[in-house]
């Protein structure tokens, strides 16, 4: 699959992409947007407006959790949707999105986690194309070069040599690339915890019902 593509990974590679370079788009978009209002809610906080702005916070970073995960099922990834607590209309209902763990858990994810990675496989992506092109060019590009550069030994055989490498070796990169972000979907272990700790909660207020009682 490496050294020669076969025609799934051909196929897959438009996919991958495609899964790559606009989930580093998604997740700028939610940096550039979630991060500033998180930082104006913790400061306002204190007059009681940040605790107002906190549950649009948490909104807007659990629309773009869900845009992540409808950009992970166009890419063929099966992906549960989270399960939020039932918050109500009105005031009340927006204060209590801020208890709502699974909400957090998007603002934490789509905020700071999910950037570090996207910008290490969209960079090594781009890198991994550009030396493929370069190196297969070479011929045409090299004579921009200085003179003295030029008339190094087996340059162009090395170049094209390192290009054709690089070209082959392509599609199998993106796609452990665009693996890598799809394993992202890791955080359902922690979707599960958050299942639990409801189930616990559940359990512990159905024992307090029957003590009561």
């Amino acid at each position: 699959m490496f050294l020669v593509p076969d025609r799934r990974s051909l196929r897959g590679l438009g996919p991958d992409l495609a899964l790559i370079f606009t989930g580093l788009g998604l997740t700028l978009l939610a940096v550039l947007v979630l991060l500033p209002l998180t930082a104006v809610s913790a400061a306002l906080a204190v007059l009681w407006i940040g605790v107002l702005l906190l549950p649009l916070t948490l909104t807007l970073a659990s629309g773009a959790a869900r845009r992540d995960r409808a950009r992970l099922e166009r890419w063929g990834l099966e992906v549960s949707a989270p399960q939020y607590r039932p918050t109500g209309a009105g005031p009340t209902g927006l204060l209590r999105r801020v208890t709502d763990l699974r909400r957090w858990l998007d603002l934490g994810f789509e905020g700071l986690i999910a950037l570090p990675l996207r910008l290490f496989t969209a960079g090594l992506t781009a890198l991994w194309g550009t030396g493929a092109l370069a190196g297969l060019s070479y011929w045409a590009w090299s004579r921009l070069l200085p003179a003295d550069l030029r008339e190094l030994p087996g340059q162009w055989a090395l170049a094209a040599v390192t290009g054709l490498v690089l070209a082959l070796t392509l599609p199998g990169i993106v796609h452990l690339l665009a693996r890598l972000d799809a394993a992202l979907r890791a955080r359902d272990a922690v979707e599960r915890l958050v299942q639990l700790r409801s189930q616990l909660e559940k359990a512990e207020l159905a024992r307090e019902h029957v003590e009561q009682g």
